[in-house]
């Protein structure tokens, strides 16, 4: 649904702005990215590969993608920054699909840290709330990649692909902080990640 590409483009630029503004990553953004992790593996893949005998290469697929991304990025920050564009028009794709209620959940959720980690990529340690226009672009490429996504039905088969990406950028942002992370804040990326798995095999 583009309501939904379009609400996380709004929760990722106020991702951005918290990033800006907050000294520490606060115990929901790792609540988030548990339960987005959790939620890629127990419910977004399994529901691809139910349709498609390609879901699992293209998951790996996906996890393949992040990594270059990322690596590409520890030499040239743009790099990055493009692979997290990318990242968001897929993921933009994927909420143009009948997606679950713990999938759209988690599509909601993780798009506040993900707000964090492109202003991060684009300013490096320096944060500014007037530097957060700079993620709005990008962050438009949600529900331009949900307007693809309706346009072209069969791009459904890209569900795999989508999960490995989500799966490999919240575990990403996780040890990329690790460093800093507080018990409580390590205790609530768990709890997330057991809710989210539990919730899948649940509902």
């Amino acid at each position: 649904m583009l309501s939904l590409a379009i609400l996380m483009a709004i929760v990722e630029i106020f991702g951005a702005i918290v990033g800006a503004v907050a000294c520490r990553r606060s115990v929901l953004t790792y609540f988030a990215l548990g339960f987005a992790a959790s939620m890629a593996i127990f419910d977004m893949l399994p529901d691809a590969a139910t349709s498609s005998s390609l879901a699992y290469p293209l998951f790996l697929l996906g996890l393949a993608f992040v990594s270059l991304a990322w690596y590409l990025g520890e030499r040239v920050r743009f790099a990055a920054v493009l692979g997290m564009g990318f990242h968001d028009f897929f993921e933009g794709v994927l909420a143009s699909f009948a997606l679950t209620p713990l999938t759209a959940a988690a599509l909601i959720l993780h798009k506040l840290p993900e707000g964090m980690a492109v202003l991060a990529l684009l300013e490096g340690n320096t944060r500014s709330a007037l530097k957060v226009v700079k993620v709005i672009p990008v962050a438009l490429l949600i529900p331009a990649g949900a307007l693809v996504g309706e346009a072209f039905s069969g791009f459904s088969v890209l569900i795999a692909f989508c999960a490995g990406i989500v799966f490999g950028t919240t575990v990403r942002l996780m040890i990329e902080t690790s460093g800093n992370v507080s018990t409580s804040s390590a205790a609530s990326a768990v709890a997330g990640a057991i809710i989210a798995a539990l919730t899948a095999l649940v509902v």
